[in-house]
């Protein structure tokens, strides 16, 4: 009976030491996928759009893709009546809209990333549809939460601006860029971006899904 004992407790031991390996070998494995799948979304959202670069020293902090939908394009400061946040002149856009956000380094202001897409929209000859600054582009509230919905945008109205331009005059239908920048309470500058294609995106570089990214990984 003790030679039994001793070799169930040899056996009991075998199989614990058996999971522990297991349990070890799983957590690398998932460790190693996690640090995959960080990077392929990494590589994936490192790319800015062909239509305009971003801020140097700035990162993408995310990127979404709206597929053929109905868009506002906003030409005049904001206000609120009668309970609805509107603008007295905007243009009516149908098209695939791709949403970025630049997070940029604290050690430049709104003015600088103001100033740099201007310059780049001259560089580019691009045709300046609307701009305005601080206060008079009314509440930044109402950018934030009712035109751009990303409450991230939001900050002191003193701290913002706003472009919107044409990509090409020659041509109704070319695409259309709106450029929200803004300085939130906590001193984080964000320069935001949506990119309206009429005619379909020509390239996508939103952040892949989950599911993308695993199927990526095992192609």
């Amino acid at each position: 009976m003790r030679l039994v004992a001793e070799s169930l407790d040899t056996y009991y031991a075998m199989i614990k030491l058996s999971v522990k390996k297991s349990i070890i070998v799983l957590a690398c494995l998932s460790m190693l996928m996690v640090s995959s799948l960080l990077s392929a979304q990494s590589s994936i959202i490192s790319r800015d759009h062909p239509l305009l670069s971003r801020f140097p020293d700035s990162v993408i902090a995310s990127v979404e893709f709206d597929e053929d939908i109905n868009y506002r394009l906003v030409l005049s400061s904001l206000q609120r009546t009668r309970g609805l946040v509107s603008s007295e002149i905007s243009e009516r856009l149908r098209g695939d809209v791709t949403k970025i956000v630049y997070e940029v380094s604290e050690e430049f202001n709104g003015q600088d990333v103001y100033d740099f897409f201007r310059e780049q929209l001259q560089e580019r000859n691009y045709e300046e549809l609307f701009n305005c600054a601080g206060r008079e582009c009314g509440s930044s509230n109402y950018w934030a939460n009712d035109i751009f919905r990303n409450r991230i945008l939001y900050g002191p109205e003193r701290n913002q601006y706003y472009l919107a331009m044409r990509t090409d005059s020659s041509v109704e239908f070319s695409p259309r860029i709106a450029l929200y920048i803004i300085t939130r309470g906590n001193r984080r500058l964000y320069a935001y971006m949506e990119v309206v294609e009429v005619g379909g995106a020509e390239t996508r570089i939103d952040i892949a899904s989950p599911n993308n990214l695993l199927e990526r990984l095992t192609e």
